[in-house]
C-alpha cells in the first residue's frame, strides 16, 4: 500500500535492460494480480498474464501472474513433472506479498486426501497396526472422527512402509484421472503429488479425522528450475518482525534476509489507532463492545478478521456480510466502491486490501488458528511457547496491515479475545512487532490510559476523534512515524540450518542433514522447540541408523513430553501424591499471570475452552491447565504415554481424579464410553498401589448412561450445568485475586475455599452420581 507495486515493476524493467530477462511479477492471488496490471497501465508498462506468450519471452513485456501457477507439481516453469521438455524461463523475478504466499506456497507442495477419498482408508490400512501399537485409543479417535485430533505417523513405521504410499497413490492417478470415477479432489493431488513423491523421508505423514496429509518440512520450492535458476529474486514484504519464512520457505540467503532494503523512515505508513478494549477493562463483556462497533457501521465501512465459522457465528446478529475463501473477492469489491457496513471476514489475515473508505474500522477478532494436520500438531507440541505466541503474533501483525494502504489513509484497529489480548499484554510479544506497529500500539495505549474504566462511550469518542481526522491526533501521530526508523531483519536462528538440513535429506545425504538439524537443535533457545527439532532429527537419522534414533527420540521426550515417543515408550513417571494445593497453586498462578489484568484475562481464555463446544484435544489442554493452575499434580497420560486417562489430577493425600473427557458428545453415555472410563481406572490401579485412592470422572453433556452403559462404581459427572457452574467461580476467583494488590498462601486457601475448588470440596460441589 505504500508504493511496492510501482518498485517491483519498476525493479523489472531495469533488470530487463540489464539483461535479467524476461521478467516475472507474482503475486498471491488472481485479485492482487489483476491490481497490478491496473497499476501498469497506469504506469505505461507493457504487461501480459501469459508466460508463453513471446511478448514475455522476447522481455517486450513483463508476465504478471500468481503464486499458483510458479509453485505446482506441473508447473511450467519446471515443476517436478512438468509436461515440456524446456521450461518457460525466469530472468528477473518479483514475489510481491511474499508472507502472503506463503500459505499458498505451502498447500500447493502439501498432499491432502480427505476422509472419503478411497486412499484414505487404504492408507490408513497399511498404518492401521503401527498406529495401534503406538496408541490404540488415537486410532480409535480417528476411526470415531474426533475432532482435532491429529496422529503423526510413527517415523520408523512412515520410513519402512512409505513405499506402499507411493505405488498406491501413483497407481491411483494413473487410473482414475480423468475419468468418471475420479475424486472431486483428484486435481490437487495431480498437483501436489510430485512435490513430495520422491522425498518422503523429508515429510512428515499425518492423520487427522478429516484428512491424510504429507507435507514436506520445508516447501520443495527448490525443484522448480526456473524459480531455482532465476539469476535476480526480489521479495515484497510487510515490515515484519521475523523473515524466517523467506529461508525456510524460499530458500533466501541469511545474508539477504537480514540486510533488507526498507524506507528511511516509517512515516509512509499511514495513521492507525490501535486499542485493545478486553486490555483497558478485562471485565467488559465481548458483546457490549459488538453492540458499540455496531453503531459505527452506519457511517464507516467495519471489517472484523475472525479465525474460524465458529467465532464468526458471534457476529451473525451484527454483520451485513460473513465471507469465507470463495466471497471475500467479490465482499472486497463491494467495499471499495461502496457503504456496505460491518462486514466479517474468516482466517483471511493477509493478501486483502482494504484502503481508504473501504475500511475504516478493522477488528481483529481472534487468534489465528491452524489449519492442516500439521499446523495443528506443531500447535500441541508448542503450545505455550513464545515461538508459537510469536509466529502467530506475526499473522495477528499482517492483518492489521490491511487497513491503511497508503501514507494518506487512516484506520483504527480494534483486538478483540481474551487470547489475543493476552498476547500483547505482554511487554516481551510487543517487542516482537515491526517498529512502526509497535511505535502505534504505545501511543494508542497511552491515550487509551484516559479512557475512564468500563466506559464504551468514551472508546468510541476516542475512535471517532481519529477517524474525524482530529489535529491534534494527527500531529502527534505523524511526529511518532517520523521519528521510527527500520531495523535490519530479524530471522530465527535455527531457521537456515533446519533449511540445509531438509535440503540435504531430499537427496538422501542423511548424515549431513543429521549434522545440520543438530545445529538447529543446538540454535534453539526454547526446550519446546528443542524437542520438537530433536523429533525431526530421528526422522533423518532413522534411515542411517534406527538404534540411535529411538535414543534421540528419548531426549527429546525429556524436553517436550508432546512429541513422538520411541518405539519401546517411556517409562510412566507418576504423579506426586502429597504436594501442598495451596502453595502449588499460588506458585501456578503467579508464574503464569500478570496481577490484575493478566488473570482476569488468562482464565477468561482457560473458560472459553472449557465448554462442550470445542474440539477434544483443546478440552483435555484447559482441564489440565486448570488441575495445574488449582495446585493439583496435572497430566494427560493418554496423550503423553500412549495408555491412561485423557487427564489425570493428583489431588494430595493419595487421592486422584481419573478423567475421561467426552465434550463433544452430546448424545447418551454409550458403552464404549464407559468401558473407555474402565480402561483407564484398570490402568490407574496397574501403575499406582492400593494405598492410593481414585475417583473415575466423565466429563460429558448430559451424563445419561445408555442401558447397556455400566459406569466404573464410584463415577462422578461433569455435565453442562456444573461446569457452567465451575466456568463461573473461576471467573469469580479471578476477579477476586485481581482486586486484590497482593495476596498470600493464606488468602488463596480462603478464595479457593469460598468458591469450593479445594480438593476435598471439588467433587462435591461440581460433580454428581450417573443416571
Amino acid at each position: 500500500g505504500t508504493g511496492k507495486t510501482v518498485v517491483g515493476l519498476l525493479a523489472l524493467l531495469s533488470s530487463i535492460n540489464d539483461s535479467y530477462e524476461p521478467a516475472l511479477y507474482v503475486t498471491p492471488d488472481k485479485f492482487l494480480a489483476k491490481q497490478v496490471i491496473s497499476q501498469a497501465d497506469k504506469l505505461g508498462i507493457s504487461w501480459t498474464d501469459n508466460p508463453d506468450s513471446t511478448d514475455y519471452l522476447s522481455s517486450s513485456a513483463i508476465c504478471v501472474t500468481y503464486i499458483h501457477k510458479l509453485v505446482n507439481g506441473l508447473s511450467i516453469f519446471g515443476g517436478p513433472m512438468g509436461r515440456r521438455v524446456d521450461p518457460v524461463p525466469i530472468g528477473s523475478l518479483v514475489i510481491d506479498d511474499a508472507h502472503a504466499c506463503v500459505r499458498t506456497v505451502e498447500e500447493q507442495t502439501t498432499v491432502r486426501i480427505p476422509r472419503d477419498h478411497v486412499m484414505y482408508n487404504k492408507i490408513l490400512e497399511i498404518f492401521r497396526e503401527d498406529i495401534e501399537q503406538y496408541s490404540s485409543s488415537q486410532l480409535a479417535d480417528l476411526e470415531s472422527h474426533i475432532s482435532g485430533v491429529v496422529v503423526r505417523i510413527p517415523i520408523w513405521a512412515w520410513a519402512d512402509q512409505s513405499s506402499q504410499v507411493v505405488e498406491g497413490i501413483s497407481s491411483y492417478l494413473a487410473n482414475t484421472l480423468n475419468t468418471l470415477n475420479a475424486h472431486k479432489d483428484d486435481e490437487h493431488l495431480q498437483f501436489s503429488w510430485p512435490f513430495v513423491k520422491d522425498i518422503l523421508s523429508s515429510c512428515q505423514a499425518i492423520f487427522s479425522g478429516q484428512f491424510f496429509e504429507i507435507k514436506p518440512l520445508c516447501p520443495p520450492t527448490d525443484t522448480i528450475i526456473s524459480l531455482e535458476e532465476a539469476q535476480r529474486r526480489l521479495y515484497l514484504t510487510a515490515t515484519l518482525a521475523d523473515d524466517s519464512i523467506l529461508i525456510t520457505h524460499f530458500g533466501v540467503s541469511v545474508s539477504s534476509a537480514q540486510k533488507p532494503i526498507t524506507p528511511s523512515s516509517a512515516a509512509d505508513i499511514g495513521d492507525r489507532l490501535i486499542l485493545s478494549p478486553l486490555e483497558l477493562n478485562p471485565l467488559t463483556d465481548e458483546i457490549s463492545i459488538r453492540q458499540a462497533i455496531l453503531k459505527l457501521a452506519d457511517d464507516y465501512n467495519i471489517v472484523v478478521l475472525v479465525p474460524s465459522y465458529r467465532r464468526a457465528n458471534l457476529w451473525n446478529d451484527y454483520a451485513n456480510r460473513i465471507a469465507g475463501a470463495k466471497e471475500i473477492d467479490q465482499v472486497v469489491a463491494s467495499l471499495k466502491t461502496q457503504h456496505v457496513g460491518l462486514v466479517v471476514l474468516v482466517n483471511k489475515y493477509d493478501g486483502v486490501d482494504l484502503p481508504d473508505d473501504a475500511c475504516r474500522i478493522l477488528v481483529i477478532d481472534g487468534v489465528p488458528e491452524a489449519i492442516d494436520n500439521s499446523e495443528r500438531r506443531e500447535a500441541e507440541i508448542l503450545g505455550g511457547s513464545d515461538l508459537l505466541a510469536q509466529r502467530k503474533l506475526q499473522r495477528i501483525e499482517q492483518g492489521m496491515g490491511r487497513g491503511v494502504r497508503s501514507a494518506e489513509d487512516y484506520c483504527v484497529v480494534l483486538l478483540l479475545g481474551n487470547r489475543l489480548s493476552r498476547v500483547l499484554a505482554r511487554p516481551e510479544m510487543r517487542e516482537r512487532l515491526g517498529p512502526a506497529t509497535r511505535a502505534q500500539l504505545e501511543l494508542s495505549m497511552d491515550i487509551a490510559k484516559e479512557i475512564e474504566e468500563n466506559n464504551l462511550q468514551e472508546l468510541i469518542d476516542v475512535i471517532k476523534q481519529c477517524l474525524d481526522r482530529d489535529k491534534g491526533w494527527l500531529t502527534v501521530s505523524r511526529q511518532l512515524l517520523a521519528g521510527v526508523n527500520y531495523t535490519e531483519g530479524s530471522i530465527e536462528p535455527f531457521s537456515s540450518a533446519f533449511r540445509r538440513a531438509f535440503d540435504k535429506s531430499t537427496t538422501r545425504q542423511f548424515e549431513l542433514a543429521c549434522n545440520a538439524m543438530n545445529e538447529a537443535v543446538n540454535s534453539a533457545d526454547d526446550d519446546r522447540y528443542k524437542g520438537w527439532l530433536l523429533e525431526q532429527l530421528a526422522m533423518f537419522k532413522y534411515p542411517i541408523d534406527p538404534p540411535q534414533a529411538q535414543h534421540i527420540l528419548t531426549s527429546a521426550i525429556n524436553l517436550n513430553s508432546r512429541v513422538m515417543r520411541p518405539i519401546e515408550g517411556i517409562h510412566y513417571q507418576r504423579a506426586s501424591a502429597g504436594q501442598d494445593q495451596a502453595s502449588s497453586a499460588y506458585n501456578a498462578l503467579i508464574g503464569r499471570f500478570d496481577r490484575h489484568t493478566g488473570f482476569i484475562l488468562g482464565f477468561r481464555e482457560l473458560t472459553e475452552q472449557l465448554t462442550f463446544n470445542v474440539n477434544a484435544p483443546d478440552f483435555e489442554a484447559a482441564m489440565e491447565e486448570l488441575g495445574t493452575l488449582l495446585g493439583f499434580d496435572s497430566q494427560r497420560p493418554e496423550r503423553d504415554n500412549g495408555s491412561g486417562p485423557d487427564v489425570l489430577w493428583s489431588l494430595g493425600d493419595l487421592k486422584y481424579l481419573v478423567i475421561e473427557c467426552k465434550n463433544e458428545s452430546e448424545s447418551k453415555v454409550w458403552k464404549k464410553d464407559a468401558s473407555q472410563l474402565a480402561h483407564s481406572m484398570s490402568w490407574f490401579a496397574e501403575k499406582y498401589d492400593n494405598t492410593c485412592q481414585a475417583t473415575p470422572l466423565l466429563v460429558h453433556h448430559s451424563g445419561y448412561h445408555a442401558q447397556d452403559a455400566t459406569p466404573p462404581p464410584g463415577t462422578r459427572i461433569l455435565d453442562k450445568k456444573n461446569l457452567q457452574k465451575l466456568r463461573e467461580s473461576l471467573t469469580q476467583l479471578a476477579i477476586t485475586l485481581a482486586n486484590r494488590s497482593s495476596f498470600d498462601r493464606a488468602d488463596l486457601v480462603e478464595t479457593l475455599q469460598y468458591h469450593g475448588l479445594m480438593a476435598n470440596e471439588f467433587i462435591i460441589r461440581y460433580t454428581r452420581s450417573p443416571n
